[in-house]
This record gives structure tokens, sequence and C-alpha cells, in this order.
């Protein structure tokens, strides 16, 4: 199928899709877009695309691209260096006098809470002192401690009476063994000797 336009053209659809919009330059609407790609229609593209005041970048000489691009870049960079150089040691300064009142103020404040901290600290002992002799007095007064104190009490007197009775059978048989042997010398000459 042979195509009537060149390969480089692109066919006319214009009177099957209008091609229409709004032309941003004048703020017309409904402006036929497609005008400039007809045939017969004599129109520069650059103009369209850039303003008339600014020349295509291929005129520009290596010097104007630098200085236009790049050129305002570069001076802010250098203006910021040279800055940060000078700025340096004053606000090295500036952060060293900022530690050495924050290190001041750190003291204060420690000076200042330290006794309120061992004040607290203390209330905080007698009160678990205090909790603990309660609950201490609580815990004896329990029916189960009483038992138990119950229990040691007659437990000790048992040991008591029972090392009473110890003693006096050994005074029982102390006398008996004085009597026995009484008895067996009674009467008769012993001597030591």
């Amino acid at each position: 199928m042979a195509s009537s336009t060149p390969f480089f053209q692109a066919p006319d659809y214009s009177g099957i899709f209008p091609v229409v919009g709004t032309d941003f330059k004048t703020g017309k609407r409904n402006i036929d877009l497609a005008a400039p790609f007809k045939p017969g229609f004599d129109v520069d593209l650059t103009q369209t695309v850039l303003d008339s005041k600014t020349t295509p970048y291929e005129s520009k000489t290596k010097d104007e691209v630098d200085k236009s691009s790049t050129g305002d870049v570069y001076d802010y960079l250098r203006a910021l260096g040279q800055y940060q150089q000078e700025m340096y040691p004053l606000e090295l300064q500036r952060m060293r006098d900022a530690y050495g009142l924050q290190a001041e103020l750190s003291q204060q404040q420690l000076r200042s809470a330290i006794p309120m901290l061992a004040d607290v600290q203390m209330q905080a002992i007698f009160a678990n002192l205090g909790a603990s002799k309660e609950f201490k007095k609580f815990k004896e007064q329990m029916p189960s401690n009483v038992q138990a104190i119950m229990e040691s009490k007659q437990g000790q007197q048992l040991k008591a009476q029972a090392g009473e009775a110890e003693m006096m059978r050994a005074v029982a048989a102390q006398q008996q063994a004085a009597k026995q042997f009484a008895g067996t010398y009674a009467g008769k000459y012993v001597s030591a000797g």
C-alpha cells in the first residue's frame, strides 16, 4: 500500500480527529494545533519553542554556556565555602561555650538535687522500716504463727523440765551411791596410803 505522504511527514488526520486546544502563549482556546504541521504552512519551529530573545544552544560559545548555566552556582559555592571557613572558628568557639555552660548547669542541678534525693531516700528507708515492723506484728498475730510461737514456748519448757529431771536423777543417784558407800564401810578401818 503506497502512501501519498513522505515518510518524514505525518499523515493528516485533522479531518477525522480535529486537533484543537489552548495556545498557552496567547491564551486562546480551540486553536488548530496541527496547523504548523500542515503542508503549505511555513513556520520556523524554533520560534515556537524558543523565546525570540534567546538564541539556540548551538549558537552560544562555550564561555557563554559555562557562565550562564554553571557560573552562578560556582560563585555561590565559592562564597559558601569562604563563609564556612570564616565562620568555623566562631562556630567552634560557640559550641565550646555552650558545652561549658551546659556542664556548669548540669553540675548546679546535681548539687541542688543530691540533698533532695538523699532526703527522699531516707524517707523511703524509714517508710520501709515502719512497714516491715507493721508486717512483723501482723504476721506474729496470725493463727499459724501464734501456734508456732506456743509450740516453741512449750518445747522450751519441755527441754527445761527434762533437764531438771535429769539433774534430779543425777542427785538421787549420787545420794544412793553415798549411802551405799557409807553402808559398806561403816565401822571398818580403812587406811589410805
